[in-house]
């Protein structure tokens, strides 16, 4: 399934709700996460002019005033809805994917701006997710950077990263480097940038899918670009090997490459002594990968036990 996520700026007048259903259509999506659809009443949405075809559910947040507002529509032939929990910051729609009934839980977010705020949002997930199995996808517009390099012309607010990155790190969340563009937000006709829409994914999601593809599109008719994920989820046989960036920051990294390239032993002609280095370091770095998400498996499961734990005590 696909996942596409736009902070629309309002979903008046014709334009926008074309410009997103053509969107939809060219990237196959199976699940549209809105933001600020600036409307007291999306009840009265026309969702056909987002979406083609019908077999398609959806759900909403008001806003408040002309202030904030999500929409979510999905493709029920894709994704069956089972739960939904709403918040002014954010919508979450549990259930099962069609086709291989497993346990997908999808949230749009949009945050508030005050960095205390963003910490109370930031600890209400936190808890959702600590709380409740299965695969997750959290996207939408978080109003935070994590490095000083995904902001231009801006000012870089440190404990609005930190608190952030702890939030990331303590729901063990991952994300697939982003393709297309480095932002994904556009102010002051372009003389600001910042990275603050995202899409992040749980462990196991990652694990299970590590081919999914994460671009940021061009920007039209909103000051924020669209942000999608591409995921399939049918079993082609083996996932292609891929080496993620992260990993160059875990201590340990460093030493598997030495000691893959210093164990290695080949014959024959250079060609061929140079592929067999290749798979071998390949090989070793696949067997450090599979053992370091297991451990931060069972240390994101401990988590969510003692999390579990203390909420009953």
């Amino acid at each position: 399934m696909n996942f596409l996520s736009l902070n629309i700026r309002g979903v008046g007048g014709a334009a926008k709700p074309r410009w997103v259903k053509s969107l939809v259509v060219s990237n196959k999506i199976g699940f549209l996460a809105i933001q600020e659809t600036q409307l007291s009443d999306s009840s009265k949405i026309d969702l056909r002019r987002f979406w083609k075809g019908g077999g398609m559910e959806s759900d909403f947040v008001n806003a408040v005033g002309r202030s904030g507002g999500l929409l979510c529509i999905w493709n029920s032939g894709i994704f069956g809805a089972s739960k939904v929990v709403k918040d002014r910051n954010f919508l979450l729609i549990s259930g099962m994917l069609i086709g291989n009934k497993k346990h997908l839980n999808i949230m749009n977010v949009y945050a508030p701006q005050e960095v205390a705020l963003k910490k109370i949002l930031w600890t209400q997930i936190r808890r959702l997710i600590l709380e409740t199995d299965g695969y997750w996808v959290v996207m939408g517009d978080f109003k935070s950077v994590r490095v000083p390099e995904e902001r231009l012309n801006s000012q870089f607010d440190s404990n609005c990263a930190t608190e952030f990155n702890n939030f990331i790190l303590e729901t063990g969340l991952q994300e697939f480097s982003m393709k297309g563009a480095k932002f994904t937000y556009c102010q002051k006709q372009g003389r600001k940038l910042s990275k603050i829409d995202r899409i992040l994914v749980s462990l196991n999601y990652l694990d299970d899918w590590s081919d999914s593809c994460c671009m940021v599109l061009k920007r039209s008719l909103s000051d924020h670009s669209p942000v999608i994920l591409k995921s399939s989820f049918l079993d082609y046989g083996p996932r292609p090997f891929r080496v993620f960036n992260s990993w160059f920051d875990k201590e340990d990294f460093d030493w598997i490459l030495m000691e893959a390239v210093s164990s290695f032993n080949g014959s024959g002609n250079p060609a061929k002594r140079l592929h067999d280095k290749l798979k071998h370091i390949k090989e070793c770095i696949k067997c450090w990968a599979k053992k370091t998400r297991k451990k931060k498996r069972r240390s994101l499961k401990l988590q969510k036990m003692n999390w579990r734990y203390l909420m009953t005590c």
